[in-house]
C-alpha cells in the first residue's frame, strides 16, 4: 500500500458501525503508508433499495469522493516525479 492513494466507502446495517472504519482501518492503512484520503462515505442498509443506492446525497458524496481520488492521484504522482528528478 505504500504511496498509494486510498479512499474508502463502507456499507453497513446501522450508523452505530461508522466508527469502525474510522478507528480501525484508517490508522491500518497509515501504518501501511497509503495516503488516506481522510472523507468517508458510509452507507446504511436503508440507503439501499433492490440493491441499488437511492439516496441521492449518497451518489453525489460518491462522485466527491471519486473527483477527490483522483485529483489526490495525479497530485501525488506529479509530486513523486518531481522528488525523484531532484535526486539524479
Amino acid at each position: 500500500m505504500r504511496d498509494k492513494v486510498v479512499s474508502i466507502v463502507v456499507t453497513a446495517g446501522s450508523s452505530k458501525h461508522y466508527l469502525v472504519p474510522e478507528m480501525q482501518l484508517k490508522p491500518i492503512l497509515s501504518y501501511m503508508k497509503a495516503q488516506v484520503l481522510p472523507e468517508i462515505v458510509f452507507i446504511e442498509g436503508q440507503d439501499f433499495n433492490r440493491h441499488e443506492i437511492e439516496n441521492i446525497d449518497i451518489h453525489f458524496r460518491l462522485e466527491k469522493l471519486v473527483e477527490d481520488t483522483v485529483l489526490m492521484t495525479e497530485v501525488y504522482q506529479e509530486f513523486k516525479r518531481k522528488q525523484e528528478a531532484l535526486l539524479f
